[in-house]
Protein backbone atom coordinates (compact mmCIF):
# COMPACT_ATOMS: atom_id res chain seq x y z
CA UNK A 1 0.00 0.00 0.00
CA UNK A 2 2.86 2.49 0.44
CA UNK A 3 4.15 2.32 -3.24
CA UNK A 4 3.53 4.71 -5.43
CA UNK A 5 0.09 4.75 -7.79
CA UNK A 6 0.10 5.11 -11.33
CA UNK A 7 -2.85 5.19 -13.41
CA UNK A 8 -2.94 2.98 -16.13
CA UNK A 9 -2.35 4.37 -19.32
CA UNK A 10 -0.51 7.65 -18.18
CA UNK A 11 2.18 8.57 -18.49
CA UNK A 12 4.50 7.96 -15.15
CA UNK A 13 6.95 10.94 -15.38
CA UNK A 14 3.86 13.04 -15.19
CA UNK A 15 1.76 11.47 -12.73
CA UNK A 16 1.72 12.65 -9.24
CA UNK A 17 3.29 11.39 -6.40
CA UNK A 18 1.16 9.47 -4.40
CA UNK A 19 0.96 6.12 -2.37
CA UNK A 20 -1.90 3.41 -3.19
CA UNK A 21 -3.17 3.90 0.25
CA UNK A 22 -3.71 7.38 -0.32
CA UNK A 23 -5.34 6.98 -3.66
CA UNK A 24 -7.79 4.23 -1.92
CA UNK A 25 -8.20 6.06 1.53
CA UNK A 26 -8.67 9.48 -0.20
CA UNK A 27 -9.29 9.92 -3.80
CA UNK A 28 -11.13 7.17 -4.14
CA UNK A 29 -13.64 7.44 -1.06
CA UNK A 30 -14.39 10.83 -2.42
CA UNK A 31 -15.16 9.83 -5.97
CA UNK A 32 -17.20 7.10 -4.41
CA UNK A 33 -18.92 10.02 -1.73
CA UNK A 34 -19.40 12.64 -4.62
CA UNK A 35 -21.56 9.60 -6.91
CA UNK A 36 -23.31 8.67 -3.80
CA UNK A 37 -24.43 12.78 -2.85
CA UNK A 38 -24.81 12.89 -6.86
CA UNK A 39 -27.47 9.71 -6.90
CA UNK A 40 -28.95 11.77 -3.39
CA UNK A 41 -29.11 14.70 -5.19
CA UNK A 42 -30.77 13.67 -8.01
CA UNK A 43 -33.44 11.72 -5.95
CA UNK A 44 -34.57 14.66 -3.95
CA UNK A 45 -34.60 17.82 -6.11
CA UNK A 46 -35.45 20.66 -4.23
CA UNK A 47 -39.15 20.92 -4.22
CA UNK A 48 -38.92 17.59 -2.15
CA UNK A 49 -36.42 18.32 -0.26
CA UNK A 50 -38.69 21.48 0.61
CA UNK A 51 -41.67 19.19 1.21
CA UNK A 52 -39.20 17.33 3.91
CA UNK A 53 -38.58 20.22 5.53
CA UNK A 54 -42.07 21.32 5.83
CA UNK A 55 -42.96 17.80 7.27
CA UNK A 56 -40.64 17.85 9.80
CA UNK A 57 -42.26 21.02 11.47
CA UNK A 58 -45.44 18.47 12.27
CA UNK A 59 -43.03 16.40 14.52
CA UNK A 60 -43.85 16.39 18.31
CA UNK A 61 -40.28 15.10 19.10
CA UNK A 62 -38.40 17.62 21.77
CA UNK A 63 -41.46 19.60 22.83
CA UNK A 64 -42.15 20.62 19.39
CA UNK A 65 -38.39 21.30 18.58
CA UNK A 66 -38.78 21.77 15.00
CA UNK A 67 -42.45 23.39 14.87
CA UNK A 68 -42.90 25.94 12.80
CA UNK A 69 -46.44 27.74 11.77
CA UNK A 70 -45.14 29.65 8.76
CA UNK A 71 -43.56 26.51 7.45
CA UNK A 72 -46.64 24.45 8.06
CA UNK A 73 -49.17 26.96 6.57
CA UNK A 74 -46.51 26.91 3.36
CA UNK A 75 -47.05 22.94 3.37
CA UNK A 76 -51.10 23.75 3.37
CA UNK A 77 -50.72 26.49 0.65
CA UNK A 78 -48.93 23.69 -1.89
CA UNK A 79 -52.53 22.02 -1.52
CA UNK A 80 -55.14 23.97 -2.99
CA UNK A 81 -57.50 21.39 -3.78
CA UNK A 82 -57.69 21.03 0.30
CA UNK A 83 -56.94 23.90 1.89
CA UNK A 84 -59.34 26.98 0.84
CA UNK A 85 -58.67 30.29 1.91
CA UNK A 86 -60.48 30.23 4.68
CA UNK A 87 -58.73 27.37 5.92
CA UNK A 88 -55.64 28.58 5.26
CA UNK A 89 -56.61 31.32 7.87
CA UNK A 90 -57.87 29.22 10.77
CA UNK A 91 -55.60 26.52 10.46
CA UNK A 92 -53.25 29.39 12.58
CA UNK A 93 -55.32 29.84 15.01
CA UNK A 94 -55.89 25.54 15.12
CA UNK A 95 -52.20 25.03 14.87
CA UNK A 96 -52.09 27.87 18.48
CA UNK A 97 -54.46 25.46 20.17
CA UNK A 98 -53.32 22.28 18.64
CA UNK A 99 -49.54 22.74 20.13
CA UNK A 100 -51.17 24.16 24.01
CA UNK A 101 -53.35 21.41 23.75
CA UNK A 102 -50.62 18.71 22.96
CA UNK A 103 -48.16 20.02 25.35
CA UNK A 104 -51.07 19.90 28.01
CA UNK A 105 -51.73 16.46 28.13
CA UNK A 106 -49.32 13.48 29.09
CA UNK A 107 -50.42 11.03 26.23
CA UNK A 108 -48.54 12.97 23.70
CA UNK A 109 -45.62 13.72 25.34
CA UNK A 110 -44.12 10.17 24.59
CA UNK A 111 -45.26 10.56 20.51
CA UNK A 112 -42.91 10.96 17.74
CA UNK A 113 -42.74 10.85 13.85
CA UNK A 114 -46.25 12.20 12.45
CA UNK A 115 -47.41 9.40 12.46
CA UNK A 116 -48.03 8.82 16.19
CA UNK A 117 -49.98 12.30 16.74
CA UNK A 118 -52.60 11.26 13.87
CA UNK A 119 -53.19 7.83 15.36
CA UNK A 120 -53.56 10.05 19.17
CA UNK A 121 -55.87 12.29 17.74
CA UNK A 122 -58.21 9.87 16.70
CA UNK A 123 -57.85 7.52 19.61
CA UNK A 124 -58.68 10.52 21.66
CA UNK A 125 -61.48 12.26 19.43
CA UNK A 126 -59.61 15.09 18.84
CA UNK A 127 -59.40 15.16 14.91
CA UNK A 128 -62.43 16.98 14.98
CA UNK A 129 -61.25 19.85 16.99
CA UNK A 130 -58.48 19.79 15.08
CA UNK A 131 -59.54 19.15 11.44
CA UNK A 132 -57.40 21.20 9.89
CA UNK A 133 -54.44 19.91 11.37
CA UNK A 134 -54.99 16.21 11.12
CA UNK A 135 -55.94 16.56 7.46
CA UNK A 136 -52.14 18.34 7.31
CA UNK A 137 -50.85 15.49 9.48
CA UNK A 138 -52.27 12.37 6.72
CA UNK A 139 -51.40 14.24 3.61
CA UNK A 140 -47.97 14.43 4.99
CA UNK A 141 -48.30 10.72 5.88
CA UNK A 142 -49.65 9.93 1.72
CA UNK A 143 -46.68 11.90 0.62
CA UNK A 144 -43.50 9.93 0.95
CA UNK A 145 -45.70 7.60 -0.67
CA UNK A 146 -47.00 9.02 -3.61
CA UNK A 147 -43.67 10.58 -4.32
CA UNK A 148 -41.80 6.74 -4.39
CA UNK A 149 -45.25 5.62 -6.68
CA UNK A 150 -44.67 8.71 -9.02
CA UNK A 151 -41.14 8.02 -9.40
CA UNK A 152 -41.53 4.30 -9.83
CA UNK A 153 -44.11 4.86 -12.62
CA UNK A 154 -42.39 7.48 -14.44
CA UNK A 155 -38.94 5.17 -14.11
CA UNK A 156 -41.13 2.43 -15.15
CA UNK A 157 -42.47 4.89 -18.31
CA UNK A 158 -38.90 5.39 -19.71
CA UNK A 159 -37.97 2.18 -19.01
CA UNK A 160 -40.77 1.10 -21.23
CA UNK A 161 -39.69 3.57 -23.95
CA UNK A 162 -36.53 2.67 -24.14
CA UNK A 163 -37.28 -1.04 -24.72
CA UNK A 164 -39.95 0.17 -27.86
Amino acid sequence: MEDLHFVPGKSRRKAPKITNFHYYCVDLYFQVLDMQLKELNDSFNEVNTELLLYMACLSLVNNFASFDKEKIVRLAQLYPQNFDHMDLMNILIQLDNYIQDMKMHSEFSSLRGISDPAKELVKTGRCESYMLVYKLLTLALVLPVATVSMESFFCYEDCENTIA
